[in-house]
């Protein structure tokens, strides 16, 4: 997606797995997220064997607020492993057909739905995917339609039928 000091971002090409932004509708942000949580630790640990970690950078992640509707993100974070937020989807794609991705099997195992006319550059079907931005309010988070839309007001944090869209900023140079 971009390369600057030395690391480059890197996104995963599809939905690897499908996970609440958070178990209960209730306030939250990206800092107090299970889905931040879960993707720093269980995702981590069992998804990348110690070399493949020693090239993943731990990085400054930033919060910022909702540019649509100011809802307050809470606080930067430091992760190694973090979803977009809407800036950085609506940047680093050229448009919404390139945003769009398709679940793996595992995804969809556990509950990844998928559009009947909409399709990942690929030639799958598409499915929504989680951002780390906050939506509207603090009890919804915005996301990436089936369509390949950014949608900033976003939906409730407990929605169950996404899927994770990993990212990583790995070293050039381990």
């Amino acid at each position: 997606m971009e390369i600057q000091d030395g690391k480059a971002l890197l996104i995963s090409r599809y939905g690897l797995d499908q996970k609440p932004y958070q178990p209960k509708k209730e306030t939250v942000s990206w800092e107090t997220c299970s889905l931040r949580e879960w993707l720093n630790g269980e995702f981590y640990e069992t998804a990348f064997d110690e070399a493949e970690k020693s090239w993943i950078a731990l990085s400054d992640i930033s919060a910022e607020d909702n540019p649509e509707y100011g809802t307050d993100a809470g606080n930067d974070t430091q992760d190694y492993v973090f979803c977009l937020s809407i800036t950085e989807a609506k940047m680093y794609f050229a448009d919404d057909a390139a945003r769009r991705c398709a679940p793996t099997d595992w995804a969809k195992a556990h509950g990844s739905r998928t559009a009947k006319h909409y399709f990942s550059p690929e030639g799958l079907a598409a499915n929504w995917w989680w951002l780390r931005s906050s939506g509207g309010g603090t009890r919804l988070a915005a996301y990436v339609h089936n369509v390949g839309s950014v949608e900033d007001y976003g939906r409730d944090v407990n929605h169950e039928t996404g899927a994770v869209r990993p990212a990583v900023w790995v070293r050039l140079v381990p």
